[in-house]
């Protein structure tokens, strides 16, 4: 197979069905449904922390980032190994075996930059300038393979909502710190925010805004996980505290124009392709660090180990057009499986540090070849407040204190949550407890 092209597209906390290709009616993804309608859309994708930082480790390395000590967007890391990583960087590797190696946009990783890992860093914007000095890279690029990384910020100004809205009675110095800093994105989220023109409020709620999730309402045993990310963020606890059922439906509304302005950014790459020619010989990766709780569970924002917050769009436009806008069902993992996929369609081998402890698999088989799934996979997703196990019907989080600290979901008759199913599912809680457990036991590799 001739080497291609790699284009790997990110958005910033955006949940699994903030698509109109995932069945999403409220809203318009033009540019990501036709990803989907020329590639295979994972629809079981899962990152390994709901957390920016942590899940990008991950997306740029193949580990979970509880390997090098990373839970979170300011725990201390291993520089251990995060300098073994860094002696193999993706970006390195691509470019000693004749790629273009490009990354551009939102970096956030731990304690290392895109530099770091061999990429030519080509913009430090995150929106439209990002999109169109991607959009030149790609119509500029010579006769040789390369790789791009283009790092949307978008949707995730939405989170900075309860932060405007709560300021004046903030109390945490963290919080009021990031009042004060994120200007930019807090103008983001109002103008996105508003209700259109000419329609009284009325009608826009009543024929127009996104109408509450199923599960709107905190679950009656939630674990006490919940308490503690409330107790963190001022703002958090005061949106489930004060926030009326049209807040959440606004909050909602946000969350999906801010989703279409990244939709119209990631276009531009798109046309760039297509009008270059390119678009063939290229493949298209595109996912998302984490979702958003979005007003499930009388909240918002990420951490928790929810579906809202950990399970995340992921679609691959690879080189065969016979599998062309089909839907793919398996377990994966954006934050395992991104490394070994490109690995795979550009030739390369593994980097050595991932051993057997990075758990991934190539996609490029399912892409290329709709290969059979693999049977029996499990995967985890990590946070501050504790782990999570799923092969895909069922679910087993275990939080860190609280009577209420193992939760069990059936994802088939309970798929919203709603209530802790723990102690009713025998041999299918043992063996994700077993996994979790032997997952802990390798947080650290040698």
């Amino acid at each position: 197979m001739t080497r291609p092209n790699i284009v790997l597209i990110i958005t910033d906390q955006q949940s699994h069905d903030m698509m109109g290709c995932a069945g999403n009616s409220y809203l318009r993804t033009p540019n990501m449904d036709y990803i989907a309608q020329k590639g295979v859309r994972f629809s079981g994708a899962y990152c390994v922390n709901p957390i920016c930082m942590a899940s990008r480790f991950g997306i740029f390395t193949g580990l979970y980032p509880s390997s090098a000590g990373l839970y979170n967007n300011c725990h201390t890391q291993d520089m251990d190994v995060i300098n073994r990583i860094l002696g193999e960087g993706l970006g390195h590797s691509l470019k000693k075996c004749g790629y273009g190696a490009a990354y551009g946009g939102k970096q956030h990783l731990p304690g290392f930059g895109a530099v770091d890992l061999g990429f030519d860093y080509i913009c430090e914007d995150e929106r439209e300038k990002l999109a169109a000095a991607c959009a030149n890279y790609i119509k500029n690029s010579g006769p040789g393979p390369f790789f791009l990384a283009a790092s949307f910020i978008n949707p995730h100004d939405v989170c900075l909502m309860p932060v405007h809205d709560f300021s004046d009675v903030i109390e945490n110095e963290q919080d009021r710190a990031i009042a004060l800093w994120a200007k930019r994105e807090i103008d983001s989220m109002n103008s996105a925010r508003k209700i259109p023109e000419n329609i009284h409020p009325e009608v826009f709620f009543e024929r127009i805004c996104p109408p509450l999730p199923e599960n709107s309402a905190p679950a009656p045993d939630e674990a006490e996980a919940v308490t503690y990310a409330l107790r963190d963020r001022d703002f958090r606890k005061f949106a489930r505290e004060r926030y009326a059922k049209r807040d959440w439906r606004l909050h909602a509304w946000a969350y999906m124009r801010l989703t279409e302005k990244v939709d119209g950014e990631i276009g531009a790459l798109l046309e760039a392709l297509l009008d270059s020619g390119k678009f063939d010989q290229t493949v298209v990766i595109f996912t998302s660090d984490h979702g958003d709780i979005a007003g499930s569970h009388k909240m918002e924002g990420k951490e928790i180990l929810f579906e809202e917050c950990c399970r995340v769009p992921l679609i691959i436009k690879g080189l065969n057009p016979n599998l062309a806008g089909s839907r793919d069902g398996r377990l994966v993992s954006n934050g395992l499986d991104i490394v070994p996929t490109i690995c795979g369609y550009a030739g390369l081998p593994l980097p050595r540090y991932l051993g057997s402890e990075g758990g991934g698999i190539s996609l490029l088989p399912a892409v290329e070849s709709s290969e059979p799934p693999k049977r029996g996979r499990m995967i985890a997703s990590e946070c501050e407040y504790g782990t999570m196990a799923t092969d895909g019907e069922y679910k087993y989080a275990r939080y860190h204190g609280g009577a209420r600290n193992e939760q069990f979901y059936d994802l088939k008759t309970n798929a919203g949550e709603n209530y802790n199913q723990m102690g009713r599912y025998g041999w299918q809680e043992a063996r994700l407890k077993e996994f979790i457990g032997a997952h802990l036991q390798k947080q650290r590799f040698s």
